[in-house]
């Protein structure tokens, strides 16, 4: 009897329960339907109050309008001039050089962008705001020795103050492009117009580098020897251009060489011996020493038995002389020694004799002249500067002590040949 009454009371317990959570249910629909009822009733009074400060206002409501379009027109003008400005528009990269050695130089357009910002504006104030800004733009290209393909980067500056000023701004102040349009460049010999003269006589001949070109670049490069003077026939030096490849290329020229040698085989050499002596230059050297002989003594203007003998007699006298009889006594030829210690490489040396006569004497004068450096050219011949016989030459009344002077003493160091 007990169980089946706690049975029972069980199931009176469950209903119980289900009808607290209906209940529970009903009351919170009803407490969301009184919120909604009343945001509901706040909105119509809420429109209310708008509809009737628009009647009661229309003046504020129509001021406000008229503000709310002028922002709007600002924002779109504001974004529009300031905003957008994408520098690429406005810089154009331009290439000078040869491919592989191209710089890049930067033109900004800023006609093109002052106009983007003035646009219709009649303000001169903000007119020379946007000039400011605009003039202000530059850009740079942070590589050298350009190829085409190359990831060039393109750096814009400008001046920050004037942006502000202007309302202006950049969309970006750095982008990338790739290199192209670069030309290839003019392939040049380089040397073809350098002109290389070797003067004077080995062993020590100098060497002159002349530039011939034209072209207003190249005009203006200098050539140089790597040696210069003290040059011997068969030597080799190097001719060598200022600017290097890549200098050259970054004005346009592509060259396989900035150097080149050169050989010294068409030099003048000394001569060695009295047989590489030619007779046609002997003779016209004796020519010239007989009539310097003779000019020499006629001339009023000293005494050549003055000259000769030293003696101031020969001043008390008339000076009118003559020089007769002449004669060539010996050719000498001088050849320096190896390692001898002395400057000059070869003597050649005329001795003459003449009478000389006053209006009351005559006296035998003995003439030494002297020149120095005889050479043979490339193709053999012989030859030795003759010129100022005037100022070559010795003379005097005693002939060995003349002789001994101005040749023998030089015996230590020279080699003394008779040549006639």
């Amino acid at each position: 009897m007990s169980r089946k009454k706690v049975k029972n009371l069980s199931k009176n317990e469950s209903q119980d329960k289900t009808v607290d959570i209906k209940l529970a249910k009903w009351r919170e629909k009803s407490i969301a339907m009184e919120e909604q009822r009343k945001r509901e009733e706040e909105e119509r009074k809420n429109n209310s109050g708008i509809k009737a400060f628009v009647r009661n206002n229309p003046a504020a409501v129509a001021a406000g309008a008229v503000i709310l379009a002028a922002v709007v027109v600002f924002i779109i003008v504001f974004a529009v001039r300031s905003g957008k400005i994408n520098p690429e528009k406005y810089i154009t990269i331009q290439y000078s050089g040869a491919n592989g050695y191209a710089a890049a130089e930067c033109v900004v357009d800023s006609e093109k962008l002052y106009e983007k910002l003035a646009k219709k504006e009649k303000d001169t104030d903000k007119l020379s705001k946007y000039r400011k800004f605009a003039d202000s733009v530059y850009a740079e290209v942070d590589k050298e020795d350009i190829a085409n393909g190359d990831k060039l980067s393109v750096k814009v500056y400008y001046d920050e103050q004037a942006a502000k000023e202007a309302g202006a701004v950049l969309l970006k102040n750095k982008y990338n492009i790739k290199a192209q349009g670069i030309e290839k460049g003019t392939e040049l010999d380089l040397f073809s117009q350098v002109e290389v003269t070797f003067a004077g006589v080995s062993p020590k001949a100098f060497v002159i580098v002349t530039n011939k070109w034209e072209e207003e670049y190249l005009s203006t490069l200098s050539f140089t020897a790597d040696r210069a003077e003290n040059i011997a026939k068969g030597d080799t030096i190097t001719i060598r251009c200022e600017a290097d490849k890549a200098q050259l290329g970054r004005h346009g020229y592509l060259v396989d060489e900035t150097e080149v040698p050169v050989t010294a085989d068409g030099l003048s050499v000394y001569a060695e011996n009295k047989e590489q002596l030619e007779e046609s230059v002997l003779s016209a050297i004796q020519e010239e020493v007989f009539d310097t002989i003779v000019s020499q003594t006629e001339d009023n203007t000293f005494r050549m038995l003055y000259k000769a003998s030293g003696n101031d007699e020969f001043l008390r006298n008339d000076n009118v002389e003559a020089a007769a009889d002449l004669e060539l006594v010996y050719i000498y030829f001088l050849k320096r020694r190896d390692g001898a210690d002395a400057v000059k490489d070869n003597y050649l040396y005329y001795v003459c004799r003449a009478n000389v006569s006053n209006s009351d004497t005559w006296e035998t004068v003995y003439f030494v002249f002297e020149y120095s450096d005889g050479y043979v050219t490339s193709d053999g011949k012989y030859d030795i500067i003759h010129d100022n016989n005037d100022k070559r030459y010795s003379c005097s009344l005693d002939y060995e002590s003349l002789i001994e002077e101005k040749i023998m003493n030089k015996e230590e160091t020279y080699d003394i040949a008779v040549v006639k």
